[in-house]
């Protein structure tokens, strides 16, 4: 597995440099090549963090859960990826991150067709939205801490981005209010990182709890890819609105799943 792993990142670094080397048509070529390196990275980090000791389900305690132990064997790598919690998880990480990237990389383009102002102006514009950051990962980080709530506080704070994300675009004819929107989407865009991450432990037994996170991390950021990759084709295809929607969408499923996660997630820590 390791020799393969190596081939994949050996060909995709070397297609990497050919393309690189060509000047006609150029970034489409090079993008697959970049879409292949990620891949080959996410299968490597996957198959080092499940390779040696895998983490697997188990009866018992815990169980309904997917409370899990240490284990070894290619039956057992395939059991933990058959874990319905292990893979709620995943697809809130996946499509939080297709959101995050999603505004993160189309947030200039955005904020141009609005105000149709130049770059200077553009890039000014886009300051506001992280300085908001700053504050909604404070305080929704301490109404978490202070309740002991983690479901609602990584689902509201990605219903508030959903929703100001639909809402840059249903008052695109008012301006300021839909940059006001925009500024609300940064304001929560990393507000339920912190309080998602708290998760995994009260899921997992202490001993895989990080080892969960690798798995989590590793596939849901291939979401980091697919929005803004998605929101290109939408907007090539159809148009800006339809793609920033998609985002929206994509925020609301999140939001969803986290709510459906076990109640066993706000169970304060040492909690039976």
């Amino acid at each position: 597995m390791d020799r393969v792993i190596t081939a994949i990142c050996r060909h995709t670094d070397q297609f990497g440099a050919a393309d690189q080397k060509l000047h006609v048509d150029v970034f489409p070529v090079y993008l697959r090549s970049q879409i292949a390196r990620l891949v080959g990275l996410q299968i490597q980090h996957l198959y080092h963090v499940a390779g040696g000791r895998i983490l697997i389900p188990t009866s018992g305690q815990g169980a309904e859960i997917g409370a899990l132990q240490i284990g070894d064997g290619f039956g057992h790598r395939r059991r933990v990826l058959g874990d319905k919690i292990m893979w709620q998880l995943i697809m809130v990480n996946f499509f939080y991150q297709t959101g995050i990237y999603g505004y993160t990389l189309w947030l200039p383009t955005i904020l141009k067709g609005l105000t149709n102002g130049n770059m200077e102006q553009v890039g000014m514009l886009a300051i506001l939205p992280y300085i908001g950051a700053i504050f909604g990962m404070l305080i929704i980080s301490t109404l978490s801490d202070r309740t002991g709530k983690r479901k609602v506080f990584v689902a509201l704070p990605l219903a508030c981005f959903a929703i100001c994300m639909a809402l840059s675009v249903l008052l695109k004819d008012h301006i300021w209010w839909s940059y006001a929107a925009l500024v609300g989407c940064g304001v929560f865009i990393q507000a339920a990182a912190g309080v998602f991450w708290t998760i995994p432990p009260k899921l997992f037994n202490a001993e895989v709890a990080g080892g969960a996170r690798g798995v989590i991390n590793a596939l849901g950021n291939l979401g980091g890819f697919c929005g803004p990759y998605m929101v290109g084709v939408l907007i090539s295809l159809f148009s800006k609105d339809v793609g920033v929607y998609s985002l929206a969408v994509s925020l609301a499923i999140a939001s969803v799943l986290a709510l459906m996660l076990p109640n066993k997630c706000d169970q304060k820590a040492g909690a039976e």
